[in-house]
């Protein structure tokens, strides 16, 4: 419920408190930030929430509440552009129903007569107007004197004269273009998919352990991450991330972080957290660039493996070093290769596919594997050599597609852009050669990739 004042808004909170059970919230710019924000999540909170939220005009600017449907007015703005930012804290992207607007008013009153003239004149609680706010400068003044149905006739035909005006400055071609359902609907799958989703959770969930931060559900979906006395600090992460927190070095109070979509839209002040959020990417840098891990040796005892055998894991990274606007990894990304040489240097990756063994590794004392290790030296240092090899011929299947893929997508862009050329003089040469030149260093790029040496892992079959 939005209306104009603060003292009605009191007032109405006041009131409404004492006629009915429903929990309200009350909002206002009497409010301290800290005051509004409480009031605001205790009416986003999905059970045991608030059921009402009353605000002042303040309610109508920035909060945005699209999980709720019902709007009502208590009074209507003077103005239709205020009148369109009140239904635009409901009516926005993430609202699932139609927005369902009440307004109680008096008959005869000055009231009905400014809603006759939005519903009826201006048509702006079905649609927004972009012409509404210049007919109403123009035509208001006469609001309380000139006959009302008049003054609405005349309204509505300014209304309909204005949006064919704007309608022919629209570019039809841009908007058929600009929006193709088949594409997007795919790119909005490909985006839900690749949130995160419990597999995220799971995965930040390992690293606060690991990194000493506190994690606790607060509230629906919502997990509070403060850090601990036994947090690590100053870890080093990535150039790209230097501007957010230094993870896992949190502010003192913490921070709130949802894994669903819908509610961090709902709570201005929960972070969202999916595979591209800036502090999930520092955890992912700070677990990728450490070198505390990237090397182990563990005893186990396996069926398939004999007593003594001994095994190199090896994880190489595809390397393509390219600048970071031709977006190399669209084409190479740098997927994880894995190799699992024997003593006799074949690769058994196929055949043992990879396991953490937590759980089911030996007790050995260190010493005794320090000793192993010393007898088996320059044959883990062939079985090294042996992995790299195994990496680079993965690399190259990767590779031709890569380039396969490459050669497809840019050619055809180019190949499109010529023949629209021919047509359209509005289409420049520097499109085309940066395109071409595009092609050629992305082809430079992805043919002198490389791999890198990530982590060892020594298994020692017991």
């Amino acid at each position: 419920m939005i209306c104009a004042h603060q003292s009605v808004a009191v007032e109405l909170e006041q009131k409404l408190s004492e006629l009915i059970t429903n929990r309200i919230a009350l909002f206002h710019e009497g409010m301290d930030l800290v005051s509004r924000d409480r009031a605001a999540n205790y009416f986003a909170e999905s059970s045991k929430g608030a059921q009402m939220l009353i605000c002042s005009e303040i309610g109508s600017e920035g909060r945005n509440f699209q999980f709720a449907s019902n709007l009502v007015l208590f009074d209507l703005p003077l103005g239709p552009d205020l009148l369109e930012q009140r239904i635009g804290r409901l009516d926005r992207i993430g609202q699932a129903q139609n927005v369902k607007i009440h307004i109680p008013l008096l008959e005869d009153s000055p009231t009905e007569k400014l809603f006759r003239f939005y519903e009826e004149g201006l048509s702006v609680f079905t649609a927004p107007n972009p012409a509404a706010q210049g007919i109403f400068d123009e035509l208001a003044p006469d609001l309380l004197t000139s006959d009302i149905d008049e003054l609405i006739e005349n309204t509505a035909k300014t209304n309909q004269q204005r949006q064919v005006r704007l309608n022919k400055g629209r570019d039809r071609l841009l908007e058929l273009n600009s929006h193709q359902t088949d594409v997007s609907s795919l790119i909005v799958s490909d985006i839900s998919l690749e949130e995160g989703g419990a597999d995220l959770e799971n995965y930040m969930e390992q690293s606060f352990d690991i990194f000493g931060l506190e994690s606790e559900y607060t509230s629906d979906r919502v997990v509070t991450i403060r850090p601990s006395e036994s947090m690590i600090r100053n870890d080093s992460v990535s150039i790209e991330t230097l501007d957010h927190f230094h993870y896992p070095e949190l502010p003192e109070d913490g921070i709130r972080v949802t894994y669903d979509r819908d509610t961090a839209l709902a709570l201005e002040d929960v972070s969202f957290f999916s595979w591209e959020n800036p502090m999930v990417q520092q955890a992912l840098d700070i677990a990728i660039a450490d070198v505390t891990g990237n090397s182990t040796m563990i005893a186990i005892r396996h069926p398939e493996l004999d007593p003594g055998t001994l095994l190199l894991e090896v994880l190489h990274v595809i390397d393509c070093v390219a600048p970071t606007e031709l977006m190399a990894d669209k084409y190479l990304p740098p997927s994880v290769l894995r190799s699992l040489i024997s003593p006799g240097l074949d690769d058994l990756s196929d055949t043992l596919g990879y396991r953490s063994y937590e759980g089911e590794t030996l007790e050995v004392p260190n010493k005794t594997l320090s000793k192993i290790l010393d007898s088996q030296i320059e044959g883990i240092k062939m079985m090294i050599s042996r992995s790299r090899e195994v990496a680079l011929d993965a690399l190259t299947g990767e590779k031709i597609l890569a380039l396969n893929e490459l050669e497809h997508t840019m050619s055809h862009e180019i190949s499109r852009l010529e023949a629209l050329q021919k047509i359209n003089e509005s289409v420049r040469d520097d499109e085309i050669n940066y395109l071409r030149t595009a092609l050629k260093s992305l082809t430079d790029a992805i043919s002198h990739a490389d791999v890198r040496l990530d982590a060892i892992r020594i298994i020692v079959a017991a």
